[in-house]
């Protein structure tokens, strides 16, 4: 019965409060959770599902961010919006539950995850409000889906750590979720969603600072897939600078 209950949008009943209108923003996300063999949470599909909502309220702080500041620089690390997730979502649904699998998303060396695909509706107003601060004056909202969405192709993935340092620097490079379409060892094929355009992304992503020893190359594209080689060891080939907008 749970599970078919987090199987259809839920609806959360809530007002905004204040003078802000509420400006709902759709996320496509992913949430995994890590299964210990000695401490298996009790219901890992909905733990799972908590670490998408989770991931989307953490999306839509970095873009309350980016519009209040006028700059895609963000501080780092971020501010946490308190409280429950499930607090700024007006409604989330299970887009696919893909169950067990090798762990490749929620960090460790190693062992399995559980994993599930939703697509959350968050408001950004309350985001907006559970920070603090007013939106900057005349600030421009963000187009959503459409000309921004494409299909990014990770090869040369070296370890899962590489792959979790990778996704979270595609959201600082602008992407608003990345969805994972096919895992295997050493490589990913990601469906990105990035008001900035692939391009724009994709430039960003390369001048993004990625832990020690990362790197990563543009490959030439193939049947409209963007792709990138992982690199590891070594200097990063020179790279121009992007251009000011």
């Amino acid at each position: 019965m749970k599970n078919a209950l987090l199987a259809v949008a839920l609806v959360l009943v809530g007002t905004t409060s204040g003078p802000a209108a509420a400006e709902v923003r759709r996320f496509e996300v992913v949430g995994a959770v890590p299964l210990d063999p000695a401490a298996p949470p009790a219901a890992p599909r909905q733990a799972a599902l908590r670490a998408a909502l989770e991931e989307a309220v953490a999306h839509a702080v970095r873009e309350v961010l980016r519009r209040r500041s006028g700059s895609e620089a963000l501080p780092d690390p971020p501010p946490v919006a308190p409280g429950e997730p499930s607090e700024y979502a007006v409604s989330y649904r299970v887009l696919e539950d893909r169950g067990e699998q090798d762990a490749m998303l929620a960090g460790g060396q190693g062992g399995r995850e559980y994993v599930v695909v939703a697509e959350v509706q968050i408001d950004l107003a309350r985001v907006q409000e559970a920070l603090g601060e007013g939106a900057a004056p005349g600030a421009e909202p963000l187009p959503a889906g459409g000309p921004g969405r494409f299909q990014l192709e990770l090869l040369g993935i070296p370890r899962p750590a590489a792959w979790t340092a990778i996704r979270h620097a595609l959201a600082e490079a602008g992407a608003a979720s990345v969805v994972p379409l096919e895992l295997e060892p050493g490589r990913a094929l990601v469906a990105v969603e990035s008001a900035l355009g692939a391009d724009r992304t994709l430039d960003r992503l390369l001048h993004t600072e990625l832990p020690a020893g990362l790197g990563l190359e543009p490959l030439p594209e193939a049947d409209g897939v963007k792709r990138l080689q992982v690199r590891v060891g070594g200097p990063p080939p020179a790279l121009p600078e992007p251009p000011v907008d």
